[in-house]
């Protein structure tokens, strides 16, 4: 080999270790030579000379012991040993030193065994890492994730969120306790679907009329295009407003708000809207009634007034002569009947008024059933002679005996009678039947061949002040108060009162029949 081979070598040797050297100085590790037998240091780069506060010629020469202040050294010459003893790399745990230039820093370091040509180890590498600043973000991390956390398990609201291929990503704890008993673990990687399918089988189990399919497309289709807000009944009775949001990755945010108790308020404020309303409808409906009744009143009062006031005139000046004895006494007769009309109304009228009251009472004593109906028969027959109706009275042969008040059950047969009678044309039949109830009570119908009452207006009769036929021209009297009279006297007895008609047909006309109870029965 000649010199110019050997400057060559040389010139090449020493490119390379400026190579090496260079980027050695230029890694963000620091790194050690020592050797071996001794521990001293021969080599030290850039990083070690910022990690210690010493330049490299302070640092060739010295232990290694002696570079870092603070720096645990216990047992680190039984670990060159044993590096030496089994030629193995050596890794020490994370430790803090005090830094001239940088501080108090976190570091770890391990050490790896350098053969000469032989294989005898001559050096020991030491390459220490600075892991200050990864754990400073390690620590931010964690504490950021804490944070997040306790938002999470604060929040409200159930929170979820989905990647852009609909997996479950995380959710908080507010989330899982909204689906009810779904039968699926909620953890990273289940898929929205399969989240609804759990829950849709579960509904169905516990009786909820919904078919699995649809249900499962018909959630998973909104909940795929958001922005879309939707309120979803859960089988426990529970409501939830359900809010999907795209983020910018692609993904999905699901929020869930219970409004169970938002509902609840919703519905009674509903049903107190419509309670409102049928209490206006109502009290309407009773003031039109009462405005009609008094405008029947005055009918009803101005008729016998006036015959009472021009006889009682006729009598008193003895308009006719003092020899029309005969007149005088009919027309006493009418004064004495018109009366009487007045009493019973003024009577109804106190009576139903008592009764709302709550104040009408009853005075039992034990009664025939079949007199009870006789004595309101011979009332009316007058009047049935007069427009041509025929009485049938159809009594059981053996005697009935009630406790009950008379006079009232004589109103209610009176009434019911009356009502016949007075609606019933010429040529027709006013029948009284008694029967015994299945159930030990006693039944009493009053049925007559009259115009009958339209199906829309039946329940209007049973309500006090309150006509059929209410239109046409006033063609029947009355005050309005009788059949709703009559149902509270039957109920004040503990009996009940039904009403069917017709008004076309060979079966036109209208039966009431009072129901009065077995305990009333006198056996």
């Amino acid at each position: 080999m000649d010199i110019e081979d050997r400057v060559a070598i040389s010139n090449e040797r020493q490119r390379l270790e400026t190579l090496l050297n260079l980027i050695v100085d230029n890694i963000p590790l620091t790194v050690l030579v020592r050797d071996a037998s001794t521990s001293e240091i021969i080599f030290a780069n850039r990083a070690c000379e910022e990690l210690t506060g010493e330049s490299r010629t302070e640092l060739i020469g010295k232990m290694t012991a002696n570079c870092f202040a603070g720096k645990k050294n216990r047992g680190r010459e039984a670990s060159r040993q044993r590096l030496i003893r089994t030629g193995k790399p050596e890794f020490y745990p994370e430790e803090t030193i005090s830094s001239p230039n940088l501080g108090e820093r976190q570091i770890v370091s391990s050490s790896y065994p350098l053969n000469d040509q032989k294989g005898t180890i001559q050096y020991i590498l030491t390459i220490t890492e600075d892991i200050t600043d990864q754990k400073a973000t390690q620590s931010a991390l964690v504490k950021s994730q804490e944070r997040f956390d306790e938002a999470m398990a604060a929040f409200t609201n159930g929170l979820a969120l989905f990647d852009s291929d609909d997996r479950l990503v995380l959710c908080n704890e507010r989330y899982v306790g909204m689906w009810p008993r779904a039968n699926i673990d909620l953890k990273p990687g289940v898929t929205y679907e399969a989240l609804v399918t759990a829950f849709a089988r579960q509904a169905i189990e516990h009786g909820q009329n919904i078919d699995l399919e649809s249900y499962v497309k018909s959630r998973v289709e909104k909940h795929l295009n958001p922005p879309s807000t939707r309120e979803v009944s859960l089988f426990d009775g529970r409501w939830l407003q359900v809010t999907d949001r795209r983020t910018a990755e692609g993904g999905i945010v699901v929020t869930c708000t219970d409004i169970t108790s938002l509902k609840e308020k919703q519905d009674e404020l509903k049903r107190l809207s419509d309670d409102a309303l049928t209490a206006k409808e109502t009290a309407e409906l009773a003031n039109k009634s009462k405005s009609d009744f008094l405008a029947n009143m005055s009918h009803e009062l101005r008729t016998p007034l006036n015959a009472i006031i021009g006889f009682s005139e006729i009598i008193r000046d003895a308009l006719m002569g003092k020899d029309y004895i005969s007149e005088y006494q009919e027309y006493a007769h009418d004064i004495h009947q018109s009366g009487n009309h007045l009493l019973a109304l003024i009577n109804d009228i106190l009576d139903m008024s008592k009764i709302e009251a709550g104040e009408l009472e009853l005075a039992e004593e034990l009664i025939s059933l079949e007199e009870a109906i006789d004595i309101p028969i011979k009332l009316v027959a007058e009047r049935a002679t007069q427009n041509e109706i025929k009485l049938i009275a159809n009594l059981p042969v053996e005697p009935v005996v009630l406790s009950a008040d008379s006079r009232k059950i004589r109103q209610v047969i009176i009434n019911l009678l009356s009502n016949a009678v007075k609606f019933s044309d010429p040529g027709g039949t006013v029948t009284t039947d008694v029967q015994w109830a299945e159930d030990g009570g006693i039944l009493l119908s009053v049925t007559d061949t009259g115009i009958g009452i339209p199906e829309d207006e039946i329940q209007d009769v049973l309500e006090p002040f309150k006509q059929a036929h209410s239109g046409l021209d006033r063609k029947f009297e009355g005050t309005g108060l009788g059949l709703s009279l009559t149902k509270a006297l039957v109920e004040l007895h503990g009996g009940q009162l039904t009403l069917s008609s017709m008004t076309k047909g060979p079966e036109k006309g209208t039966k009431v029949t009072v129901k009065l109870p077995a305990e009333r029965l006198v056996r």
